[in-house]
């Protein structure tokens, strides 16, 4: 793994944390571009993983620059920052180590990246061809990652699995924010975009993910994460609405919103109303309704990550009084915000007025 003296012009930067099986399979694919050897460089950032990560890596015989860097454990921001530090590249891909790629995954990249552009491209994530043997919550999950189509993209779609950027760019807002837990990747996207940059999507420059995880109880603790990283994502960009966790709310169907508003009311009951929707969400796929069994997964979600907005904010008063002020900015702002229509307006009016800030 030693580097080439050529300097590259793509630098692909992954971080890895045992997942030596899967990492092993996007290295070799990684050496399999289509993209001429000398045009790139992969750096691997293995972030204290066991056995480390120099044992898949050791004789691995790949036709461009392979380049590992072992930290311990500081959490993937931390990792693919490092990554980017080091990298050489005019442009730096990231991706995860649970993705595969194709032949043209890279090339794909580069080629949007013309002269004189300032693009954040965000490449096509399509799910496992495995997906239909996939627990519940991974079948879910997949939707989420269709960011693609005539939709006009803002910072908050960009994604660790599959974005790319002049690494000029990304050092100038000063990259990966190590303290987001979660959201750090919508949260260098902001930044991007508020700092010139243009997003755009390619479904050219795609990936597949092939996720590992099996269990529930590690997916709803990761959606409470999301929902307290999500309080935490709006106060690092006040005014932004699609930087701020409520438009989940708005945005979902009328039917979620009582149930998810009792879970905000009462943290306690979220947890019981959370299992109960769990049971019924494995019932229904058990039964073979798959699209009941989905809307529930989809209401677990969304009661477990407000469950972690109102555990960050820590108490009903501070959760209203946040609702009202995103639906105060989303009265004013210029183009409508999806589910919210004049009774929200109406309802953050209320709310501002029996709650104040400050």
């Amino acid at each position: 793994m030693s580097r080439d003296p050529a300097t590259p012009r793509v630098s692909i930067v992954l971080a890895t944390f045992n997942r030596p099986a899967s990492l092993e399979r996007l290295i070799r694919q990684l050496g399999d571009q289509d993209l001429p050897p000398d045009r790139f460089e992969v750096i691997v950032v293995d972030d204290g993983s066991e056995p480390p990560a120099a044992e898949v890596l050791e004789g691995l015989d790949l036709p461009c620059p392979v380049i590992l860097l072992r930290q311990p454990n500081r959490g993937a921001a931390a990792a693919r920052h490092r990554g980017a530090l080091e990298a050489r590249g005019e442009v730096i891909v990231f991706t995860d180590d649970d993705m595969q790629v194709g032949p043209g995954f890279l090339s794909a990249h580069e080629a949007l990246h013309v002269p004189g552009s300032r693009r954040v491209v965000v490449g096509r994530i399509h799910p496992s061809p495995r997906l239909d043997e996939r627990p519940l919550f991974e079948r879910f999950h997949a939707r989420g990652h269709d960011r693609g189509g005539d939709r006009p993209l803002h910072g908050d779609a960009v994604c660790t699995g599959n974005v790319s950027m002049r690494r000029a760019d990304y050092l100038e807002i000063g990259g990966f924010d190590a303290t987001l837990e979660q959201l750090e990747d919508a949260d260098l996207g902001l930044r991007l975009e508020q700092a010139g940059a243009e997003v755009v999507f390619s479904e050219d420059a795609s990936t597949t993910h092939d996720s590992d995880q099996d269990h529930f109880v590690a997916w709803r603790s990761k959606a409470v994460r999301y929902g307290r990283h999500g309080v935490r994502l709006a106060r690092k960009h006040p005014g932004l609405l699609n930087a701020d966790s409520w438009r989940f709310f708005f945005g979902n169907a009328l039917a979620k919103r009582p149930v998810v508003t009792a879970g905000l009311v009462a943290p306690g009951l979220a947890r019981w109303l959370g299992d109960l929707v769990q049971r019924s969400a494995i019932a229904a796929d058990r039964l073979g309704l798959e699209r009941v069994a989905l809307s529930a997964a989809s209401l677990l979600w969304d009661l477990e990550h407000f469950r972690g907005v109102r555990e960050e904010l820590g108490s009903l008063g501070a959760t209203l009084r946040s609702c009202g002020e995103f639906l105060e900015r989303a009265e004013e702002a210029e183009t409508p915000v999806p589910g919210v229509g004049p009774v929200s307006v109406a309802l953050g009016r209320v709310l501002r007025a029996l709650l104040p800030v400050g």
